[in-house]
């Protein structure tokens, strides 16, 4: 494996083997497949294991050594994501979407986060559609699905956003297909009332288990 890593990157390996060789920092004697896999299953992906809390790793037999080398390859994730010098992040592709999503959002599982953006796709604000009070009657199991999305345009024009991006963080197990079939009414919607207010709606996301769905607003507002 280190020599395919040398030769081809760690682009070709799958999460558990990424999470094979990190373990080895802490585990140097012994194969660490196993509980890499069983780390990946227990967890949900590389991302939630490397971003889990001590106090979880432990139960889950993870070695002292690799509980420290996760925490710090969490942070140095956080600030290589968020960037430097005081600017805003950038989500202007898939890849930066999910990116951030790995590395802010991992630990919402079951929450709807609406991600406002300026002209350039700067992020300006991410906001927990679930918990915040102003959002709070948005939910669709609470509201209808228009309050959902005059609450949610409403905040975009307060925090002056020109886009949104909605994603639904899946919970552990929970079919990703199903979700983004429960979130089409709300997703068409949301895409309809953007156009008249003039607020660009790039997308909505269900995102899980190492792998995403989207939907696409443009198709939607036809």
């Amino acid at each position: 494996m280190r020599e395919r890593v040398l030769h081809t990157g760690a682009g070709g390996l799958a999460d558990y083997e990424v999470l094979e060789m990190l373990l080895f920092a802490g585990v140097p004697r012994r194969d660490t497949k196993p509980l890499a896999k069983s780390l990946i299953n227990r967890f949900g992906g590389l991302a939630a294991v490397v971003s889990a809390s001590p106090d979880a790793l432990e139960q889950a037999r993870v070695p002292a050594g690799c509980v420290r080398l996760f925490a710090t390859l969490h942070h140095i994730a956080h600030h290589a994501v968020q960037g430097g010098g005081g600017e805003r992040l950038a989500l202007d592709n898939w890849e930066s979407m999910l990116a951030y999503c790995d590395v802010h959002l991992s630990d919402c599982a079951g929450q709807m986060h609406a991600l406002f953006l300026d002209s350039h796709n700067h992020l300006i604000a991410d906001e927990d559609m679930t918990f915040p009070p102003d959002l709070l009657d948005s939910r669709p199991e609470i509201g209808t699905v228009k309050q959902a999305v005059a609450r949610l345009l409403q905040r975009a024009l307060a925090l002056h956003a020109t886009g949104v991006m909605t994603v639904y963080l899946a919970r552990a197990q929970e079919p990703l297909d199903p979700a983004m079939a429960r979130d089409t009414s709300f997703a068409k919607a949301l895409a309809r009332a953007g156009v008249l207010l003039g607020v660009a709606v790039h997308g909505h996301m269900v995102v899980g288990q190492g792998q995403w769905r989207s939907f696409s607003f443009d198709e939607a507002a036809r």
